[in-house]
């Protein structure tokens, strides 16, 4: 388990305020987070590099050693940068054996030997797929290859916990997946521990165990991918782009506790949804309090209200649920989906919804044309600002 108890830093215009993540062995935690945040210092500091500084405070735990102090030569971390760091007037073979030619006389921490044969990184690196590149100049080979060396390289240390600076930044999409598949399978099979940032959001969903959010020095939301879909914060959410975000509140003018959405011209009980006046906060529960929901656009149902006959074949519940009438007023194909904007009658706002290409399609989607847009209340969410 590699920890961090209330760590907190400032180097230049950048600081951590009381981080405190847990890491699982065998897993990869995502830091994510927007430019600016302090993903990068958080990361260099776990790897060492500022355990120095005046202003350091907190812990770092690598399975209950307390490694706070330790310089970064003995933490026996692997760590890429975004740069990567690979030696431009060395091949790439002599990049990727460049650690086992320093003699490492500290090994405190570490779980493995740190010296691992050639004939292990050789496999190692025909696994990865650049074998053929061994005699190639760093500066011959695409942003693709360099990434895999460097992978490799970390790899060949011997280490098993890894950190990532936005490994895969600037590569084209389809290359970003490929390599996003091979770190899942080097992790798997080599059973590694890995922290990564990145900002981008399907690359932290398709890779993280965990994902902490970190915006402005702070951990804004930690948890395990599944939980994380679910922004907790105004914060995470603006993160997230999530659109649909309304005022509500607790009206109990008819001597039921009620969840009035104004904006929507909606209204929801207790008994209708998923969370409890308990997770809106003390200072939220009474009555006429304004406080935020929240539902995410992948989860907002679209229907043709003039062919309800399939429907009750299909999914009938559909049928029951809180609905809206309105129209369609925007329309934006992507590369797997559709991005549609809703706009209830007689309300101001507009809600989103995404939907499958093909589902889309088959809603003969255009722009005025009248619709009814279901609600399921499972999907909505408290929001905390």
């Amino acid at each position: 388990m590699l920890e961090t108890i209330n760590l907190s830093t400032r180097i230049q215009n950048f600081y951590l305020n009381n981080i405190s993540i847990s890491v699982p062995e065998n897993s990869i935690h995502v830091i994510l987070g927007p430019s600016g945040s302090g993903k990068t210092v958080l990361l260099e500091t776990i790897a060492g590099f500022n355990f120095n500084v005046k202003n350091l405070s907190g812990q770092i735990k690598l399975n209950g050693t307390d490694i706070t102090n330790f310089p970064a030569e003995k933490r026996n971390f692997s760590y890429v940068p975004q740069d990567l760091a690979l030696f431009p007037h060395l091949n790439v073979e002599d990049n990727i054996f460049f650690s086992h030619k320093i003699k490492n006389p500290y090994n405190i921490v570490s779980d493995t030997n740190n010296f691992i044969n050639k004939e292990f990184v050789t496999v190692l690196a025909n696994n990865i797929g650049v074998i053929s590149l061994f005699k190639r100049n760093i500066n011959s080979l695409s942003g693709g290859e360099r990434q895999r060396v460097a992978l490799v390289r970390a790899l060949a240390t011997g280490n098993r916990h890894l950190l990532l600076d936005e490994p895969f930044n600037g590569l084209h999409p389809g290359m970003r997946k490929e390599l996003w598949f091979l770190l899942k399978e080097m992790q798997e099979k080599y059973k590694l521990t890995i922290i990564m940032i990145t900002h981008d959001l399907e690359e932290a969903f398709f890779l993280g165990d965990f994902i902490s959010v970190l915006i402005d020095g702070q951990i804004e939301q930690s948890e395990s991918k599944q939980k994380a879909r679910i922004p907790k914060t105004l914060a995470v959410a603006k993160l997230y782009g999530l659109k649909n975000i309304f005022n509500a509140k607790i009206d109990k003018s008819s001597g039921m506790s009620i969840i009035n959405i104004p904006e929507l011209k909606i209204c929801f009980s207790e008994k209708q949804l998923q969370f409890s006046y308990n997770e809106i906060g003390d200072k939220n529960r009474h009555e006429n309090k304004v406080f935020k929901i929240g539902i995410r656009s992948e989860d907002i149902i679209l229907y043709d209200p003039e062919n309800t006959e399939a429907i009750k074949k299909i999914n009938p519940e559909i049928l029951d649920m809180p609905t809206l009438k309105g129209k369609i007023t925007s329309y934006f194909e992507k590369d797997h989906s559709a991005l549609i904007l809703f706009k209830p009658d007689n309300a101001n706002v507009f809600i989103e919804a995404e939907l499958v290409y093909h589902k889309a399609r088959k809603l003969y989607t255009e722009v005025n044309k009248l619709a009814s847009l279901a609600i399921d209340t499972k999907y909505i969410f408290p929001i905390f600002v």
